[in-house]
């Protein structure tokens, strides 16, 4: 199935619901898109020396940028993409988070 012929992404939650729900109890087909965006109006996370995950001890913001599928990087040897990144911004450094979002439902065949 080619995804020119499966619907655009639902845009409201109900839409959302209503798409799965077309397909209870069968097999469907859909596409994955990532995103990620480094938050302006909140703290950024950075990671520490063990790796982890935190919140910026200096409580500096993220730096407004936004990254989609094409954007995030892919795992070397799996070829998945990542869920935790580094904001490529040179100016940031945040530990920024993907998130990977059903869009273009349709029947598992066409």
């Amino acid at each position: 199935m080619t995804t020119a012929s499966r619907k655009s992404k639902p845009k409201t939650p109900a839409a959302y619901i209503k798409a799965i729900n077309q397909y209870a109890g069968r097999e469907f087909a859909a596409d994955i898109e990532w995103s990620s965006s480094c938050n302006p109006n909140a703290t950024r996370y950075i990671t520490n020396e063990n790796g982890a995950s935190i919140e910026d001890p200096t409580g500096a913001p993220g730096c407004g940028n936004r990254y989609y599928s094409r954007d995030i990087p892919r795992d070397p040897t799996t070829g998945a993409k990542l869920e935790r990144f580094i904001c490529p911004n040179p100016n940031c450094g945040a530990s920024l988070r993907s998130f990977g979002n059903l869009t273009r439902f349709g029947p598992a065949s066409e």
